[in-house]
């Protein structure tokens, strides 16, 4: 029988902490993101600029489970039972609409570090192209999902 706080208990149970002189609970992430969009289009034909339809960027619910998806793809923790390992191939994703390219970022200097990979987020207030984060990257041309690394590796 699972009980309430089940995997919380038991990440804070069987878990070690990173950092020394640092708690699990303090290590333990839980995301709370605000989605921010931005589109760029591209018109294949310079005189025709229809665009029939919604804008499929408004739709921030969409956005948000899409990038839940995308994110708990990558990261693969061990926690997480559901992986979504066929991602971006469900029917609420960005992929099943009129966008061909995508990508998701963290707008916070934070990182995001698992058993597989780590996700690094940055934030910039000033808007320059020092800042640079991990993005996932989706591409509907042969359905790629990958993370993308701009800044090097120490």
């Amino acid at each position: 029988m699972i009980k309430p706080h089940d995997k919380r208990l038991r990440v804070l149970s069987n878990e070690h902490p990173l950092n020394k002189g640092s708690r699990v609970t303090d290590e333990v992430i839980l995301f709370f993101f605000d989605i921010q969009s931005l589109e760029i289009k591209q018109y294949l034909h310079p005189t025709d600029f229809n665009e029939i339809g919604k804008n499929e960027l408004e739709d921030k619910l969409r956005i948000f489970k899409d990038a839940e998806k995308a994110f708990i793809k990558i990261l693969d923790t061990n926690y997480n039972e559901i992986k979504f390992k066929d991602y971006p191939n469900y029917p609420d994703t960005l992929f099943n609409s009129t966008v061909e390219r995508y990508s998701f970022s963290i707008n916070e200097d934070i990182e995001f570090i698992t058993d597989k990979t780590t996700i690094y987020g940055k934030r910039d207030s000033n808007r320059r192209m020092e800042a640079l984060p991990d993005f996932i990257f989706v591409n509907k041309n042969g359905g790629s999902v990958e993370l993308v690394k701009l800044r090097k590796q120490i």
